[in-house]
């Protein structure tokens, strides 16, 4: 395997996982941002004062 060959594998590899890392993020954002906004408007404010006191 030359060195041309070894760069081209590296630059596959690196672009593949850099690809699926921007799809797998910009996915879960809107789940996060879901699940955040549903945890602070299904929480009970007087639970909450309870466990910080």
């Amino acid at each position: 395997m030359s060195a041309a060959d070894l760069a081209r594998l590296h630059f596959a590899a690196t672009t593949g996982i850099h690809w699926l890392f921007v799809i797998l993020t910009m996915g879960l954002v809107p789940i996060v941002a879901i699940m955040h906004t549903w945890a602070t408007f299904t929480r009970d404010l007087a639970k909450a004062a309870v466990r910080s006191a």
